[in-house]
């Protein structure tokens, strides 16, 4: 067993040391480090692996709504993983899961900004629209620094992660709930029904 441990974790990262001369231990565990904040309100202790932080984790714990699409939840959870180390990279990828986001709505236009336009033409909520476009400013200035400075602000960029579950919340959870009730509970025939009356309202017939 300790055999297929230590083949197990070097690939993670951990290194197993044989030692010859302990009588009830077989292997020391290398590369594995302590550290202890310096700053006076702080002091807690950290555990790392060679030079990745394990504990505390490093990454935000803001977790990606469950409806957010593959690809988009990929970028979100490395956005999540540079957000203590660059805030700025963090919001930098959360604008490109906002453009993301957009083409997966179908959006039509040339840049964020159009798309976002299409979406409110098409009738998104104006609260959406205002999320999109805190996402869409605040990840440009990332990109091309001048307005904002989120060298060392980790709240406004925290406050992007959460803005964008609300709008996948908004976009794609709620409308998967309802379409989930109107398909269960209503049945065949009455859907039907409801079908041929709302064509009847488009055509004024």
């Amino acid at each position: 067993n300790w055999k297929k441990n230590a083949k197990h974790a070097e690939a993670g990262g951990l290194n197993f040391a044989k030692l010859y001369s302990s009588k009830y231990c077989d292997y020391n565990l290398e590369n594995v480090f302590f550290s202890v904040c310096q700053e006076e309100s702080c002091r807690k202790a950290a555990l790392w692996i060679h030079d990745k932080l394990i504990i505390p984790p490093a990454y935000i714990e803001e977790t990606p709504n469950e409806d957010m699409p593959d690809d988009i939840k990929a970028i979100y959870n490395e956005a999540r993983e540079v957000y203590k180390g660059s805030p700025r990279s963090s919001a930098a990828l959360l604008r490109l899961c906002c453009e993301m986001l957009c083409d997966h709505l179908k959006a039509d236009g040339k840049d964020l900004n159009e798309k976002i336009g299409d979406l409110v033409r098409k009738g998104m909520d104006v609260r959406i629209q205002k999320a999109l476009d805190v996402v869409r400013f605040i990840g440009n200035k990332a990109v091309h620094p001048g307005q904002i400075d989120l060298k060392d602000d980790q709240v406004t960029s925290h406050s992007l992660f959460l803005l964008l579950n609300e709008i996948v919340q908004e976009m794609i959870s709620k409308p998967k709930r309802l379409e989930g009730l109107y398909t269960e509970k209503l049945p065949e025939k009455v859907r039907d029904a409801i079908t041929k009356r709302d064509a009847g309202i488009k055509t004024g017939t």
